[in-house]
């Protein structure tokens, strides 16, 4: 009797095992699920408080100050990008590098450096926009330009000092005082303002808060993490590998600059043939959209290291098979995303401004751009990841120089109808154009079409 009841069990568990075999040793949904806990439940936290804190803004002023916000906050996002040179994701790259190998010398370097061009870089570009706000003839609302021009030096600074600390593999203390801490605050005495206890702001006002809560933030960061405090950067022995730097920077300069273009100059370009509040409701409707990106960033942050160990393995095989299963935890809820947001797009415009309901169809076409590229799956990984950098560039500037030649005959003939088709299709473009080439080049598919291919049903270990 005894021998039957461990009999049982042994057969039905070969069965199980023998019927859902692929399942049971595949550790892709294992992986995907633990090792992007942290970064997952940080950018979650993110979207909600950036929803938060720009509607909380959008309710301190009126909606045409809103639309100046929304631009000087567009112009610094821009400018801290080109005025970077790359070095956000050139210390993401050689930092961990030297790190790993106790190279201190060329990581002080490197850090040092991109301190330094950073600073640099945005610093002259606000300068020209402060000379701008104070002389530029016939200049109407000129006061928010100044707090955009010193916002783009804070921005510039917080994003490259963020990239520096992940580098190190710290990546609570590289994201939670930008994503959270600085929302928090921001969010905060903008409620202060809603209830009465302040007074209402300006779009200057706004700006001035944002730059100065995100200043306090990162001078915070840079005290906590000992290798970027400044007697650490300043004071210790480095060395410099200038050549390769400014070689490797300028391509990801040009990548980062071409990628945030036009969403960014769809606004600025926006703010001068239309009139301030539709600009805010458009701003509006673009920071909303913005959240279905979360999925597919938290699945970028998971799914990169696991594609990276599987391609300098040779195992296209398994390459495939991660980037087949992680496009249906970024596909999936990026639809149920869009889905709300055609059911309660207008109730949700209405918690920024009941003046900005009539943005509901603004909304649904930017949503469908963050549709389409979580269709294409983890398309920015896989090209970088399987060493497809230059074209990825080419493709990106190709399709992005067209949107942006489009984009401002397309708002003068349609307003902010033909911009948010502009953007939507220049983001959809993109992407499926580097799915057409894995395809063709590596017949690797990283989109969701790849779960119906009879060539890659078998899921690797």
């Amino acid at each position: 009797m005894a021998m039957r009841i461990s009999r049982i069990p042994q057969r039905t568990t070969m069965n199980m095992t023998r019927k859902y075999q692929g399942l049971l040793d595949n550790t892709i949904w294992v992986k995907l699920a633990k090792g992007g806990a942290t970064a997952l439940l940080i950018k979650v936290a993110a979207a909600g408080l950036s929803f938060l804190m720009f509607a909380s803004l959008a309710n301190t002023m009126s909606p045409s100050e809103y639309g100046r916000y929304g631009t000087g906050f567009a112009l610094a996002t821009i400018l801290a990008v080109i005025g970077s040179f790359g070095m956000r994701m050139l210390v993401l790259r050689f930092a961990s590098i030297y790190d790993d190998k106790g190279e201190n010398e060329l990581l002080v370097g490197v850090l040092r450096t991109g301190y330094v061009t950073v600073l640099a870089g945005c610093g002259f570009l606000a300068i020209m926009v402060g000379i701008i706000a104070a002389y530029w003839p016939n200049l109407e609302h000129r006061s928010y330009l100044m707090p955009a021009a010193v916002f783009t030096i804070v921005l510039g600074i917080a994003e490259y000092q963020a990239h520096a600390i992940r580098a190190f593999g710290k990546l609570t203390s590289a994201l939670v005082p930008r994503d959270i801490f600085w929302r928090i605050g921001v969010l905060a005495i903008s409620l202060f303002v809603v209830i009465g206890a302040l007074p209402a702001l300006t779009a200057s006002n706004g700006l001035w808060l944002t730059a100065l809560v995100l200043l306090l933030v990162t001078a915070a960061q840079a005290l906590m993490e000992p290798r970027t405090r400044p007697n650490s950067l300043f004071r210790s022995s480095s060395k410099t590998e200038l050549k390769e730097w400014r070689h490797v920077a300028l391509g990801l300069w040009g990548t980062s600059v071409v990628r945030m273009a036009v969403p960014n100059l769809t606004i600025l370009i926006l703010a001068v043939v239309l009139p301030a509040d539709e600009v805010g409701a458009y701003f509006a409707a673009t920071r909303i959209s913005m959240l279905l990106k979360l999925f597919q960033m938290a699945g970028g942050m998971v799914g990169a290291p696991m594609l990276s160990r599987a391609w300098a393995g040779g195992d296209t095989a398994r390459a495939q098979s991660i980037l087949k299963w992680t496009a249906i935890p970024l596909l999936i809820p990026t639809l149920l995303g869009f889905l709300t947001f055609v059911a309660f797009g207008d109730t949700i415009l209405g918690f920024f401004s009941e003046d900005f309901r009539f943005g509901h169809p603004i909304l649904l076409i930017l949503s469908l751009g963050y549709a389409g590229s979580a269709f294409s799956g983890l398309t920015l990984q896989s090209m970088e990841i399987f060493g497809q950098e230059r074209v990825y560039l080419k493709i990106l500037i190709t399709v992005n120089l067209l949107g942006l030649v489009l984009l401002y005959p397309a708002t003068m003939l349609f307003g902010w109808f033909g911009a948010a088709i502009m953007q939507s299709g220049t983001l959809i473009g993109w992407n499926l154009a580097c799915v057409v080439y894995l395809k063709n080049k590596l017949t690797l598919d990283p989109s969701v079409l790849s779960l119906f291919s009879p060539k890659q049903n078998k899921i690797t270990n």
